[in-house]
């Protein structure tokens, strides 16, 4: 084996620059990302997703619906809608709203499922508007 000489160091081939201390910055250490844990958080993330997701499904779920704007109603309106702005209505004294309220669900024959419903309006409604004294000519100018 051969010693190494000090004089004769610079005949051999380095495989790498000298070290030199104080003059290059050190590396710095690079984050990893610790891969025994990304099971557990991926499933742990999906569990907190799905609950997030499920409680605002039940609350919108359970929200009371908004009323239905009953200077909006057309023939294209849904049947509880007429119904709610028929009973409304039905609570108004006047004669005009009476007499909406009655033109909202007359049409519906016995068979349909919200008559049981609209009877009572209809009986009310006509009653009131039956009970209000007639406009004299006279009055009417």
């Amino acid at each position: 084996m051969m010693a190494l000489d000090p004089q004769r160091s610079h005949f051999m081939a380095r495989s790498s620059p000298p070290l030199i201390t104080g003059l290059t910055a050190p590396r710095p250490k690079r984050w990893r990302i610790p891969w025994g844990w990304a099971w557990p958080v991926f499933w742990s993330s999906l569990m907190v997703g799905s609950g997030v997701v499920g409680i605002w499904a039940l609350a919108w779920l359970t929200r009371i619906p908004p009323l239905p704007d009953c200077q909006e109603i057309n023939r294209f309106s849904s049947d509880n809608e007429r119904l709610i702005c028929a009973e409304t209505q039905m609570q108004s004294a006047s004669a005009q709203e009476l007499a909406n309220a009655i033109e909202l669900t007359a049409g519906w024959p016995e068979a349909h499922p919200l008559y049981q419903d609209a009877f009572p309006i209809l009986t009310t409604a006509s009653q009131r508007l039956l009970q209000r004294p007639a406009k004299r000519p006279t009055e009417a100018i």
